[in-house]
């Protein structure tokens, strides 16, 4: 846990949501580095001329990677935690669920408070005791059958927070990975049909940083306004996740799933932004649950000009192990490529944003410190 100074927020991860899914609870933990984690005020920008550390925005720092080695394309290394020192700056999530609930330590006395879809704040005192992580701030809809689209607003009131996952079991949940890139030559894999405005298609990316401090990463990328990748999600499907990378050249994209998802308010569309100041490699771009008994196609869109998107992977949940099928490609031409062999890169069980089962305890907004050893991993959790 990076140590702040007094009245500095930290987010080292965001949310926990739970939605009811073939009548269990799933949760799926973020990083704090997501676009689905919305700061408000907007994270500083390091680019800027004569850039210091701004206590009243959002900085993002890493365990191995002060502000001062910050460069452009620099890769974030280690833990990784937005702060700030101002109190009213706050985070957002949005959801397809029926709970959310922040985690991580509370420090100088802090109160933070919790808004659901607009609604009144209500305030939490988190228990005491300095750098223990424990519950920050918690909202479940105990009455819920079924998935509704929320959206919570955690606000810093003072004090310090630092907000990471929560410890929770995995479920034997069956993981397809779908690799958007095939073979060392990295062509983009033929059960995802993309397309740009000028004819082209999206490119395969296999390096990622700058000349001093790269890595390979494959991901298929874009800069053109408008352009499109789009595939089938297989059949019996619990949930979705998308992942790729932000940087400071990325902007606003949007994920469309076809029919919508249980719950969605906005047809199945959702606006996001891929900017970070720092080079960050392998972040859930997007996650949804879906009726396993429903075929979806998913969309991502990007929206600016000369700003990139990209993707790297898209994981498939399932709570069946017997049910993992393979991804169609889904085209606007008939005789478009379909299928292909071996689509799915690999199965896993339990990975690190696995769905998790987790049953909601906590009632009452004071809340005790946790009787366990938090993750070491800073992320942000939300359940689908």
């Amino acid at each position: 846990m990076v140590k702040a100074l007094a009245t500095a927020l930290l987010l080292a991860a965001g949310a926990q949501a739970a939605a009811q899914i073939s009548h269990k609870p799933i949760n799926i933990t973020l990083p704090d580095s997501s676009p689905l984690l919305v700061y408000s005020p907007r994270e500083a920008n390091a680019s800027m001329p004569n850039y210091t550390y701004n206590p009243d925005l959002w900085n993002t720092t890493f365990v191995r990677r002060p502000w001062t080695e910050w460069q452009p394309n620099t890769l974030g290394r280690g833990e990784s935690s937005h702060r700030t020192n101002k109190a009213g700056n706050s985070v957002s999530v949005t959801w397809l669920g029926t709970g959310v609930y922040f985690h991580g330590v509370c420090e100088n006395d802090c109160k933070v408070t919790l808004s659901i879809n607009g609604g009144p704040e209500k305030e939490f005192t988190p228990g005491p005791g300095y750098g223990e992580a424990g519950p920050l701030a918690f909202f479940n809809d105990h009455d819920a059958t079924e998935n509704t689209q929320n959206t919570a607003v955690l606000t810093l009131k003072q004090g310090v927070i630092g907000v990471q996952r929560a410890r929770s079991d995995v479920t034997e949940t069956t993981l397809n990975w779908l690799n958007t890139t095939t073979g060392t030559d990295n062509n983009i894999n033929p059960a995802i049909d993309s397309k740009n405005p000028d004819g082209t298609v999206w490119g395969g990316v296999h390096l990622l940083g700058n000349g001093l401090d790269q890595m390979v990463y494959r991901r298929i990328d874009t800069k053109q306004a408008n352009s499109y990748a789009q595939f089938r999600i297989p059949e019996n499907t619990t949930m979705v996740s998308l992942w790729g990378t932000m940087n400071l050249d990325h902007g606003n994209f949007t994920v469309t799933v076809t029919p919508p998802p249980p719950g969605s308010k906005t047809e199945g569309k959702t606006l996001l932004n891929g900017f970070a100041t720092w080079s960050i490699i392998d972040t859930p771009l997007y996650m949804a649950p879906l009726d396993p008994n429903t075929d979806y196609t998913l969309r991502l869109e990007n929206l600016e000009q000369d700003k990139y998107l990209d993707l790297a992977s898209a994981r498939f949940y399932t709570l069946d192990p017997a049910n993992a099928v393979q991804p169609e490609s889904v085209t606007e031409q008939p005789q478009s490529h379909g299928l292909s062999a071996g689509a799915i890169a690999g199965i896993a069980i339990g990975s690190v944003l696995g769905a998790m089962l987790h049953r909601w305890s906590h009632r009452v907004p004071h809340l005790a410190p946790p009787q366990h050893t938090p993750l070491q991993h800073v992320s942000s959790t939300v359940a689908c």
